[in-house]
């Protein structure tokens, strides 16, 4: 019996992309029906949010990953694409994969978004933010970041989130 590794790299920047590897991960581990179900749901969670957001307005918002330096996500970056199908406007899109920020460019953002993960922002980091923008929010990076049936959970927090987010703006 001969041992065999081998080196899988994926590269998931976008909703498509879960798809494609949930298929290769399906052949690779021949899992193919339980990865063929959690397909059939998470598709039917995104086709189920989409529509519930059909009518919904953007919020722009920048995403906050690190601390010292600051670092915010570009537009090609899964959190990127996390952000778009949940109608909030990233405002460092312009930028790719994880640029570094001055905290005053946050003052042009509805909201900010400090993550879970992988720095963990707590509340003392709202604190600070809110000197350069009054609406701040901690939010979970996993939903945001993790690609595959994590996914199947992210939907109804983006829904709950944008409602918190819409509340707060409205006051």
């Amino acid at each position: 019996m001969s041992n065999h590794s081998f080196v899988h790299v994926s590269d998931i920047k976008t909703i498509e992309d879960v798809f494609v590897v949930l298929k290769e991960y399906a052949s690779l581990f021949k899992v193919y029906h339980q990865a063929m179900h959690i397909d059939e749901l998470l598709r039917r969670k995104l086709a189920q949010f989409q529509t519930e957001l059909l009518y919904e307005k953007e919020i722009s918002v920048a995403y906050l990953i690190w601390k010292e330096p600051w670092m915010t996500i570009g537009s090609d970056t899964f959190i990127h694409e996390m952000l778009t199908i949940s109608k909030f406007k990233n405002v460092f899109e312009k930028q790719t994969r994880y640029p570094e920020i001055n905290l005053k460019d946050l003052q042009q953002a509805d909201v900010v978004f400090l993550s879970s993960e992988p720095y963990p922002f707590k509340q003392k980091h709202i604190d600070l933010i809110k000197n350069y923008n009054q609406q701040a929010f901690l939010v979970d990076g996993e939903l945001f970041s993790w690609y595959g049936s994590r996914l199947l959970h992210a939907f109804d927090y983006f829904i709950q989130l944008r409602s918190q987010v819409k509340l707060s703006l409205s006051q």
